[in-house]
């Protein structure tokens, strides 16, 4: 289904989210530390990232790896797990554009439902874009055809722009 790296310094709770999400048919590749991660994302391109907040080297780790991976333009979800539920490290996520949060001790079921919602979610933005591209050709295609003039075509064009 999805290739997910998930990002660790727990060694189980590496295995278990790695048995979780293979059982559920994902690819999964693994990592213990941000820089781990880091590379990983950089050479596997993965569909999702799972990452600890606390990893080594320092204690924001996991922040850090995603601040650097945005920075890079990678623009996959991002589901950070966490026991600190502090609102500066909410405020810092949302700034990061993390698209879940998912709080330590887990549920498993909770677990694999996060990563499923997270991935169905991105992949129904995929299609709006899609479908945002097509109906942009289409606009341009109507205005150098002349149609370009009707309040139609403006106001189609105009709510495209928006969209994005």
């Amino acid at each position: 289904m999805a290739k997910i790296i998930i990002a660790d310094d727990d060694p189980d709770i590496l295995s278990i989210v790695s048995m979780l999400l293979g059982e559920s048919g994902h690819d999964v590749i693994e990592a213990s530390t941000g820089e781990q991660a880091l590379q990983a994302s950089l050479q596997h391109h993965p569909d999702l990232l799972l990452i600890d907040y606390h990893m080594p080297p320092g204690d924001s780790s996991g922040l850090v790896t995603i601040m650097k991976l945005r920075d890079m333009g990678f623009s996959q979800p991002i589901i950070m797990m966490t026991a600190d539920q502090s609102q500066q490290i909410a405020v810092q996520s949302l700034r990061e554009k993390i698209d879940d949060f998912i709080p330590k001790p887990f549920d498993s079921r909770d677990l694999v439902s996060h990563v499923e919602r997270v991935l169905s979610d991105h992949r129904e933005l995929g299609n709006v874009g899609q479908l945002l591209d097509a109906l942009s050709k289409l606009h341009d295609k109507a205005i150098e055809s002349g149609l370009g003039q009707t309040t139609e075509v403006i106001d189609a064009g105009k709510l495209i722009a928006r969209l994005r």
